[in-house]
Formats: structure tokens, sequence, C-alpha cells
């Protein structure tokens, strides 16, 4: 048997099996897997117009679509918004119930913070 790179090549009889790699097993033979896999769903020319009223869940989904999507479209351009006011040497902007983080790579998520009870003013 030999060993290169995580290969290891075992002649067998009727052919030669290839081990690949160290953790699970696999062997594969004249560059074909030893087990099945179902193969790639050929992609289909869309050339249909289809009728979906009479579908209850495509109703109920489309009836959710349309009573969120104008909130939907405010989320992420209050996210636009938010992410242009943050200052670009700043590693996080807490403020208003919301958290802003800077990720290494510069990406900006958002969390929303716990709503503390509001502090009785000080005389």
């Amino acid at each position: 048997m030999q060993r290169a790179l995580g290969v290891s090549f075992t002649p067998l009889s009727g052919g030669a099996w290839v081990h690949v790699g160290y953790g699970r097993s696999c062997y594969v033979r004249l560059g074909k897997a030893r087990f099945a896999q179902p193969a790639p769903r050929a992609r289909i020319a869309a050339v249909r117009v289809v009728d979906m009223s009479t579908s209850n869940a495509w109703g109920e989904f489309a009836a959710i679509y349309c009573r969120t999507r104008d909130a939907a479209v405010s989320h992420e351009q209050a996210k636009t918004e938010l992410k242009s006011l943050i200052p670009e040497d700043a590693r996080e902007a807490i403020g208003h119930g919301i958290r802003a983080k800077r990720s290494k790579s510069g990406a900006i998520s958002f969390d929303v913070m716990s709503v503390e009870a509001p502090r009785a003013a000080l005389q």
C-alpha cells in the first residue's frame, strides 16, 4: 500500500481501490464512488404559467407576504440607514434598544437588546 498526501492506493482483485482522506472511509474505484449518490437534477426550462388560486397553502402564504412586505422593505431601509450612521472606526454601536457589531471582515450585524425598565429621574 502506498500513502501520499492522505490518499492510499490498495491493489485488490478486479482493479485498484483508492482510499481518500483520513476521516470516514471512502473508497473510490476508477473515479466512481462506492456508495450510490443521486444524480443532480437537470434544470428544466420554465415555460408554463400556473394558476395557484385553488391552493389553500398558496393563499395563506400570499396573504402573509402581502401583509409583511411593507414592513420588510422598511426594515431593510432602516438597516441601510443605520449602517451609514456608524463611524468607520467603530467596532460596536449601541443605542435606542439596538446594538450594531462590526465583524473582522467589516460586515455589520444588528441585535435587539433587552429593554430595561425606565429608571426614575433623579431630582
